[in-house]
């Protein structure tokens, strides 16, 4: 009697390996997606607090595109780093606009957007793409897009 493994039990061996590490890369790049929109929800929160703080002491919000407020919340202290999307590309990226629209002056209120890859982190029920969107420091749920 022959010692050894039969060419079909080796086929069988193979393919339950190849499943089982396809399944792996799958939960893996589930878990990158969660931690990329995790990042993004709390990206906007900590931009939310920073503008509240500015608001606190200028009773105004900056004006200008998502850019330009966060170089004025960085000179005026209130935040340190700008923080952008992990991603940062054209399908994912952070918006501000203030309210009335174009104001110079007067603003007194915002719209933070940042784009989540996974539809159950959206607040806004349009889609795709997918939003998380805070205004006046509140997460929005089932908001219209300005």
């Amino acid at each position: 009697m022959k010692k050894g493994f039969t060419l079909i039990e080796l086929m069988v061996v193979v393919l339950i390996l190849g499943l089982l590490s396809s399944l792996v890369v799958i939960n893996v790049n589930q878990s990158r997606i969660a931690a990329r929109d995790a990042k993004r929800m709390a990206d906007m929160g900590s931009v939310a607090a920073a503008l509240a703080s500015y608001y606190a002491d200028n009773r105004v919000y900056p004006n200008g595109t998502y850019s330009v407020m966060t170089t004025t919340l960085k000179s005026n202290g209130n935040i340190s780093l700008t923080p952008t999307d992990p991603l940062n590309d054209a399908t994912y990226f952070y918006y501000y606009a203030n309210y009335p629209s174009e104001c110079s002056t007067d603003c007194v209120s915002y719209y933070l957007r940042a784009s989540v890859e996974n539809q159950n982190n959206r607040t806004v029920l349009d889609g795709p793409p997918y939003y998380y969107v805070i205004k006046n420091g509140d997460v929005s749920d089932n908001t219209t897009l300005p």
